[in-house]
């Protein structure tokens, strides 16, 4: 063999180990975000990916991972972008800015589940932190080392750290000639113009880029001249790529605002008003999209810096605010960061926000007969007299979703301080109505912000016994069947973009919607939505197995079945009583489920898999001793011996003797080897073929336990 094909053989070996790390790696990353710590999937994840990882750094040394927004290169080898997960992994590192992920040696299983758990945070969360390195190193995280895009991270003061500093100087890497021409409306640019100055900022730094904007008026630098010109730079550009494609169009405004942001602070303020100000907006059409790219904390930063050259007060702050290019739902977004960066009143905040809603002429008409009369709300305490003030000003101009989520805002805030029974349950009967409206709107999402409420106060009352049934009532009202019926027909209309605020439901409700997902399922007639169902069962069960587990005696086999299926899933060995019973059932159906279910649940479960070779039907005894080699319990040899050992002189059993002999081999039992010998080398007459077929099992056994368990 030739040293090329060799090289390109060890490459391809090489390849296909980095994948399957990466692979294992996004499996992990995934089971980190959607399960708690303890979860049996999420500890298996976690494991497969720590055996994986260790093996392929104890070969290679480390394992260098480098980001791009749409893909993953592992140590020079890209990473097929069909490669399950690879995209959305890629993506969910870029918006954390990390340019490259390097994991050495000295990697153990604590460091690397803490890592998994630093990056499934937001980007806001890990900026505030001081960005990921500074959480990896509190966290000692020595053994992974991680570097920043543009070295920094989206969202933490970067406007601030520029306070006191000189304006920027250009840089002389990249060649920004013919850009100065462009933005200077000196020449007329061409078709290929635009793509070479395309790459050019694509390519460029932050800090060059800025240094660019600086030095095109140098004679003035942190003046109005100096930012007119800026200004005119970027509606130039604006011009130039305004047949670019939407996605091109982004990345551009996106390296346009990091470049802003390096500005310095003298300078920035100058350009705050072009950016902000609305009649400076109207004629300069960039600034609106340049805003939606700028990370919330850098554009109030950025709103305080203009107000404060404006000696605004802060009413007069938020007047210029409602005229800024922001959208109802940024301001949303936005206002608990207004609110701590300018210091503002809750009532001011209100206020502001209902004016907002009355001056959107695009808002349609809200819902009508949802606003009780006064004698109805006469009792409740002033904080949500306010709620339903506020509701029913707005009514004839805001749209109901907006309504109801600038309702569920204020219901979280007063419902948490309220201390007066009879004024709770009124408010807690609100968060019902703003559920039910939600479904009527087909806004699954405003009914999970409506039963998260309620789901808070049923936590925060547990120890107050009275307070806590009003709340629970209110949750049960949230599961009745007509309600459940409404959310799961959602997903019909949309599964893609419903079925995440429909799991949440599920999660923040757990057992109070066991009852009415059973009656829907023993009628459902589509397998994928019974087996959608049943996932929604799991996080019922995960909170209240009793409540799934009571209806196992239930005279139907198949909804046991289904439920027997919903125990295996949650993964908690609290659940092998219950399919100790499921084990027993009359339907052999059944009792296949439970087989599965059980080998699901790890070691523990031998006892009741024993139990279940004496069963009458071959099927079943079967099925046991498949699972019995796969729960890993080296204590089930001497029972697998026994099934192998049992007088057959017909070989009548020789499916289940075989099953039994690979299930040795799984368990790599190599106290079983002499028997294992012994079969392996019997006479093949009589019954040839039966008898062959357990010598080749015992031979592929024997290869298994050559290192085995004593």
């Amino acid at each position: 063999m030739s040293m090329g094909i060799k090289l390109e053989k060890a490459l391809m070996q090489k390849k296909a180990e980095v994948q399957a790390v990466l692979q294992q790696l996004n499996l992990a990353f995934r089971s980190v975000q959607l399960y708690p710590d303890d979860h049996v999937i999420a500890v298996k994840n976690m494991v497969d990916l720590y055996e994986r990882l260790k093996s392929h750094v104890q070969k290679y040394g480390q394992f260098v991972l480098r980001v791009s927004k749409d893909n993953i290169v592992v140590e020079d080898i890209e990473i097929d972008k069909q490669m399950p997960g690879a995209g959305s992994l890629a993506l969910h590192l870029f918006r954390l800015k990390l340019e490259s992920i390097v994991i050495s040696e000295e990697i153990d299983e604590k460091q690397l589940k803490t890592f998994l758990q630093l990056i499934c945070l937001d980007s806001k969360e890990v900026a505030t932190a001081g960005g990921l390195p500074e959480l990896l190193k509190t966290r000692k995280v020595t053994a992974v080392c991680v570097s920043e895009l543009l070295l920094r991270v989206t969202g933490e003061a970067q406007i601030t750290k520029t306070k006191g500093r000189p304006p920027v100087e250009p840089e002389g890497r990249a060649d920004f000639s013919r850009l100065k021409q462009v933005v200077l409306a000196e020449i007329e640019p061409s078709m290929s113009d635009a793509n070479g100055i395309s790459n050019t900022i694509a390519n460029a730094g932050a800090v060059p880029l800025a240094g660019f904007f600086s030095s095109l008026h140098p004679d003035s630098q942190g003046t109005e001249e100096s930012a007119e010109v800026i200004t005119n730079a970027l509606s130039e550009l604006d011009k130039l790529f305004s047949d670019s494609q939407p996605q091109d169009q982004a990345m551009l405004s996106e390296k346009l605002v990091e470049a802003i942001l390096e500005l310095g602070e003298p300078l920035l303020t100058a350009v705050a008003p072009h950016l902000l100000n609305a009649n400076a907006s109207e004629s300069h059409t960039f600034a609106s999209k340049l805003i939606a790219h700028f990370p919330d904390r850098e554009l109030v930063k950025l709103i305080k810096l203009y107000s404060s050259a404006k000696d605004f007060s802060a009413e007069g702050i938020l007047e210029e605010i409602k005229k800024m290019p922001l959208s109802f739902e940024r301001l949303r977004g936005l206002a608990p960061l207004l609110s701590d960066e300018f210091s503002l009143e809750n009532d001011l905040m209100r206020n502001f926000f209902k004016s907002i809603l009355e001056k959107d002429q695009a808002m349609a008409k809200a819902l009508s007969g949802q606003i009780q009369s006064e004698n109805e709300s006469a009792s409740l305490g002033e904080d949500a007299k306010e709620i339903r003030d506020l509701k029913k000003e707005i009514t004839d101009t805001a749209t109901e979703h907006q309504i109801m989520k600038l309702a569920i805002g204020q219901l979280r805030e007063v419902l948490a301080k309220e201390e007066k029974l009879s004024n709770l349950e009124k408010m807690a009967e609100m968060a019902v109505e703003i559920l039910i409206d939600g479904l009527k709107i087909d806004e699954v999402s405003l009914a999970v912000g409506a039963v998260s409420i309620l789901a808070e106060e049923c936590d925060r009352r547990s120890t107050n016994e009275e307070a806590k049934e009003i709340i629970e009532t209110r949750i049960e009202k949230a599961c009745d069947k007509e309600k459940i019926e409404k959310i799961l027909s959602l997903l019909d209309q949309d599964q893609e973009n419903t079925l995440a605020n429909v799991e949440r439901y599920f999660k923040l409700t757990g057992g109070y919607a066991t009852p009415a997902l059973l009656d829907i399922l023993v009628v459902e007639e589509r397998r994928g939505r019974r087996r959608l169902i049943c996932k929604f069962l799991t996080y019922c069960a995960e909170t209240d197995m009793e409540g799934v587990a009571s209806h196992l005696n239930d005279s139907r086999w198949f909804l046991v079945r289904n439920l027997v299926y919903v125990l295996g899933e949650i993964g908690d060995k609290k659940s092998i009583v219950y399919l100790e019973m499921a084990a027993e059932h009359e339907d052999v159906r059944v009792r296949l489920e439970t087989i599965t279910a059980l080998s699901k649940l790890g070691p523990s479960t031998i006892e009741v898999l024993e139990d279940m070779l004496g069963d009458k039907d071959s099927q079943i005894k079967i099925g046991a001793v498949k699972a019995l080699g796969k729960i890993k319990n080296i204590d089930a040899v001497d029972s697998l011996l026994r099934v192998i050992e049992d007088r057959d002189f017909f070989l009548r059993q020789v499916d289940l003797k075989t099953e039994a002999i690979a299930a040795l081999g799984r368990l790599r039992a190599h106290s079983a080897r002499s028997v294992l010998v012994r079969i392996a080398g019997i006479n093949s007459w009589p019954f040839h073929a039966r008898k062959k077929k357990l010598k080749e099992a015992a031979t592929l056994a024997l290869s298994k336990t050559a290192k085995g368990h004593k």
